[in-house]
């Protein structure tokens, strides 16, 4: 999962921005947001304190125990 343009704009004009969960697949764990995250971060230039607040997709099937992962997290996440 590479960096939109959209992010790179948000970083630019922003010190923080909500990243949205709903991309194919969706971001349904806290190891895909981290991941997501990594990705993001590695996409902006050196000097960049742009911080990416992630959030999960929540389904019928999201566990207690991840969202605990989530929230225990060392990252800023949003649900």
């Amino acid at each position: 999962m590479a960096a939109s343009k959209g992010q790179h704009h948000s970083a630019f004009h922003f010190g923080r921005g909500i990243v949205m969960p709903n991309l194919k697949p969706p971001i349904k764990t806290t190891a895909a947001a981290v991941a997501y995250r990594e990705s993001i971060l590695k996409a902006l230039p050196a000097n960049s304190d742009f911080i990416p607040l992630m959030t999960l997709y929540l389904t019928d099937t999201t566990t207690c125990e991840e969202i605990k992962l989530a929230s225990e997290y060392y990252l800023q996440l949003a649900f």
